[in-house]
This record gives C-alpha cells, structure tokens and sequence, in this order.
C-alpha cells in the first residue's frame, strides 16, 4: 500500500542529502483499510511492528505481511469445469471519510505475481478490473470511498 502524508515532506538538503527513511509502523499513522468481506478474523492490513519505508516527498510505502481470505459467492450445484466465476474484494477505511483517506489504485488490474496459486489449484485466475466507488449519505458532507476489486477465475476442477 502506498499512501502520501503532507506532514512527512522534508527537504533533502536540509538533511545531508537523505531522501529515504524506514521507522517502525507503531511510529507512524496507518489507515484503517479493511477488506469489507473478509473471511477471516481479520482487524485490517496491520500485521505487527514492521517498518514503514518514507520518502522525502512525503509517500510511505507499507507491505504488511499478510494473506487475505474473502467470500466469493458461488453455487456449487450447478458449477462445471470451464465456468468462470466473479469474485469481488472490497477494501475500504472502516471510519475515515474520503476527505481523509481517498482510496485510489495504482493500477486497473490486480498483479497476479503474489498469488498463492497452490492454496487452491481448483480455481485458474482469468482476468481483473478496479472499480472505484464514491458514495455520499444524508448524515456527512464528506464522501465514503471503497476499491472493488473484481476478480473472474475458472473452474478448473480436481
């Protein structure tokens, strides 16, 4: 997750030339992004004190070392090999508003590189799309922000 703080900017110059630092994530404020339809007991994309990497234009890059499990609605009884299915992960910060955390993708797809492809060798990855949903309530003036991401895999059977 890459994100920018205004209040992490600093003028390389100023400090020999430093353009990079890396402090503990229990030092630095982390969003509370969430997958909306997690399947496990999961409390966010926090994963204990790993550090943060901070550039001097204010970006924090964080990688928290976790492995995210979501439902994906499927009916069983009538699945046969070659049907694809549509799967949705839904991340979104569970009390920010977009005034304070706008959720944006880097990218339309998602990467496949770090999938587990052997945690369930039923299911072949097809393709992927980012949608990006801003919603407005009657309670709040600031907008509520989520990234869909839409995920179609194959049956591919035992």
């Amino acid at each position: 997750m890459t994100a920018r703080d205004g209040q992490l900017v600093w003028n390389p110059a100023l400090y020999d030339g430093l353009e990079m630092i890396r402090l503990p994530s229990e030092q630095v404020w982390q969003p509370d992004i969430m997958l909306e339809n997690n399947a496990n007991q999961f409390h966010g994309l926090h994963s204990g004190d790993i550090n943060m990497v901070i550039t001097y234009d204010g970006f924090v890059f964080y990688a928290p070392p976790v492995k995210i499990h979501s439902y994906c609605k499927v009916n069983y009884a009538k699945l046969k090999q070659g049907n694809v299915v549509t799967c949705k992960l839904t991340f979104l910060s569970w009390t920010y508003g977009g005034d304070v955390i706008n959720l944006l993708s880097n990218n339309d797809a998602i990467t496949t590189s770090d999938f587990d492809t052997h945690f369930n060798p039923q299911w072949q990855y097809v393709t992927s799309n980012v949608e990006r949903d801003v919603k407005y309530y009657a309670c709040c003036v600031e907008p509520y922000i989520k990234l869909k991401y839409v995920i179609k895999l194959r049956y591919v059977g035992n």
